[in-house]
C-alpha cells in the first residue's frame, strides 16, 4: 500500500469537505421555500456522483499487482503533476481575473435563483458541484494504494463519507437545533462569503502544490 497515497487522499476528501461554493450552495438551499427536501436532493447527488466515480474507477480502470516495480508508478506519478498542473493554471486564471471588493459579501446572481429551484434540480446541482480536478487526483490516489476488495470499499467509503461532510452540515442542522437554524445558516452564509477567496485559493493552492511535489518525487527521485 502506498501510505503517502491514502494520506492524500484524505486531505483531498477534506479539501472538497471545505470547498466554499458548494457548503454555501447547502446553506442556501436549506434555507429556502422547501429547504430540507432542496438541501438533502443536493445532498444525495453530490454523494451519488462521489460514490458512482469511486466505484466505477475500481472496476474499468486497472490496478497494478501487489508485487509491483517502481516503474509501476510512473503513470500515476505523472498524473499527479499533470492534475496539479492543471489545477494551479486553473486558480492562477481564477486569480487574475477582476474582483469587486464591493461585492465580497453579496450573493451572485446564480446564488438567488436557489430559492425557485426545484428538488430534481437541486439533486443535479449536487452532482455538478464537486471539483472534478480534486476528483480526479482522488481516483488516482485511490488507484495507487493498491487495496482491493472489502479494504479497497471501506476505504471509497470514508472518502465519500468525508468528502460529503461539508454540504450535509447544512441539512443536519434543522434537524439538532431547529429553532436556532435560521441564525446558524444566516451566520455561516456570510461568513462563506467573506472568507470564499482564501479558503478556496487556500486549499487549492495546497492541493496543487503537494500534488506536483509528490509526482515529481515519485517519478524521479
Amino acid at each position: 500500500m502506498r501510505l503517502d497515497s491514502f494520506l492524500l487522499l484524505v486531505v483531498l476528501a477534506m479539501a472538497l469537505a471545505l470547498k466554499p461554493w458548494s457548503i454555501l450552495t447547502a446553506v442556501l438551499l436549506a434555507a429556502a421555500k422547501g429547504g430540507m427536501t432542496k438541501a438533502t436532493a443536493f445532498l444525495v447527488g453530490w454523494v451519488t456522483v462521489l460514490a458512482a466515480i469511486g466505484a466505477a474507477s475500481v472496476v474499468l480502470l486497472p490496478h497494478y499487482e501487489r508485487n509491483h516495480s517502481r516503474s509501476t508508478f510512473t503513470p500515476y506519478a505523472w498524473v499527479d503533476v499533470a492534475l496539479g498542473a492543471a489545477l494551479a493554471v486553473f486558480l492562477l486564471w481564477r486569480w487574475r481575473k477582476p474582483y469587486d471588493a464591493q461585492k465580497k459579501n453579496q450573493n451572485p446572481g446564480w446564488v438567488e435563483r436557489l430559492d425557485t429551484m426545484p428538488a430534481p434540480l437541486a439533486f443535479a446541482l449536487g452532482a455538478f458541484m464537486p471539483s472534478y480536478l480534486l476528483v480526479a487526483a482522488a481516483v488516482n490516489q485511490l488507484l495507487e494504494t493498491g487495496w482491493t476488495g472489502a479494504g479497497l470499499a471501506v476505504t471509497i467509503a470514508l472518502f465519500v463519507i468525508l468528502a460529503s461532510a461539508g454540504v450535509a452540515a447544512p441539512v443536519m442542522v434543522p434537524l439538532f437545533k431547529p429553532d436556532q437554524a435560521a441564525d446558524i445558516h444566516e451566520r455561516w452564509r456570510t461568513w462563506l462569503l467573506e472568507h470564499r477567496r482564501v479558503l478556496a485559493y487556500g486549499l487549492s493552492g495546497m492541493i496543487a502544490a503537494v500534488l506536483i511535489f509528490k509526482g515529481l518525487a515519485s517519478a524521479l527521485l
